[in-house]
């Protein structure tokens, strides 16, 4: 199921489709009247690549912004990958004959408590938090890695203009290659292959934040659909609450 919010005539529309593949979404977009694609200059999507392949094909002349939201979202991910590969590290270490004692007893504790923190926002941390990330990253400097290499990322969107932008962006592409995190390499493929759609926010500065407030209305109603037998009945639901 793919959730679409435009803002056509400066109204803002909101269509839900059966499915989220290419050929749904183009299939919709190209069934917009010829003067309301003419019309489309800008398209933020997240970083499916279904999403993108649909645009250039029924919207070639639109410029496409990757969601700078779900950009970091994929950072936290890289450097929560780096966290529980350590947690799987620490357990294949364990002597022979040690038996567990409790669920998370193969598993260093420290890393397992901290995996919220390590995903929080700098500027947000409290001192207290701080204390303890600056405790476990004197421990696990890998980890500390990984870390700087997601507040790193977080970074780029806070330059004052592109220009900054792509430095930081080079410079944060610069550190991966040295850390050589499989999960941060990954991560930074992906941003190598398409960099101008993660930077073209600062020529273009919109977001999905609207459109994931209402995927959040519609996770909830579909949470709560009980007994609604059809997704045309569904998609009614969701355009009654959220149209």
């Amino acid at each position: 199921m793919a959730t679409v919010v435009s803002d056509l005539d400066r109204r803002c529309v909101i269509e839900v489709l059966d499915g989220r593949d290419r050929r749904t979404v183009e299939r919709w977009l190209s069934a917009l009247p010829a003067e309301i694609r003419a019309s489309i200059e800008v398209v933020s999507i997240d970083r499916y690549d279904g999403y993108r392949q649909a645009i250039r094909a029924a919207l070639p002349h639109a410029r496409i912004v990757c969601d700078h939201f779900h950009l970091v979202r994929g950072a936290n991910a890289a450097l929560d990958a780096v966290r529980r590969e350590r947690q799987r590290q620490a357990r294949a270490r364990r002597p022979k004959g040690v038996r567990r004692s409790g669920q998370h007893a193969a598993w260093r504790p420290e890393l397992y408590r901290a995996r919220h923190r390590l995903l929080k926002a700098r500027e947000h941390l409290t001192s207290r938090e701080q204390r303890r990330l600056s405790g476990l990253f004197e421990r696990e400097p890998l980890i500390a890695e990984a870390w700087g290499l997601k507040e790193a990322f977080r970074q780029i969107y806070r330059a004052a203009n592109r220009t900054e932008a792509e430095q930081r962006l080079e410079t944060l592409l610069a550190a991966v290659d040295r850390a050589g995190l499989a999960a941060f390499d990954a991560f930074a493929n992906g941003i190598r292959i398409r960099r101008e759609q993660p930077l073209a926010y600062f020529d273009e500065p919109t977001t999905n934040g609207y459109a994931e407030g209402v995927i959040n209305k519609v996770k909830l109603i579909k949470r709560r659909a009980y007994g609604i037998p059809t997704f045309t009945a569904f998609r009614q639901r969701v355009l009654l609450a959220c149209g």
